[in-house]
């Protein structure tokens, strides 16, 4: 075993530790309380710049009925299996995801369009 794999063996094993997550997440506390201004802002200006690479890149308007107002654009999976996709990891890391696709899995929605595809789909709510 090289040692970048044991260094990753011994940090995956701390990061379990109860007395290091307590540690981490105090400091976390304290950087936010630090500035919590540019910690929040520079995330959201990081998520809103992701989700316009998005609109973008899958057309900044509804497959379904053409409608391009941003505010009720949704991403939506084209063969299902969306809730679970989107749960599995953070909204940035699922924004990154879908802006590195090449099987063309994703389309835009308007919430309409999208909900009534999950009612014909029976999928359920």
């Amino acid at each position: 075993m090289q040692n970048k794999d044991k260094h990753a063996l011994y940090m995956r094993e701390r990061r379990k530790d109860p007395i290091y997550k307590k540690r981490e997440k105090a400091l976390r506390r304290l950087l936010y309380k630090r500035n919590p201004k540019k910690y929040s802002f520079y995330y959201h200006k990081y998520y809103q710049e992701l989700k316009e690479q998005v609109y973008n890149k899958l057309g900044r308007k509804c497959v379904g009925c053409g409608f391009d107002d941003i505010r009720a654009l949704q991403i939506d999976h084209i063969n299902g299996g969306g809730n679970k996709d989107r749960r599995s990891t953070t909204p940035i890391n699922y924004l990154l995801r879908v802006i590195k696709d090449t099987e063309q899995q994703y389309q835009i929605l308007c919430a309409n369009c999208n909900w009534i595809k999950r009612y014909e789909e029976n999928r359920r709510v």
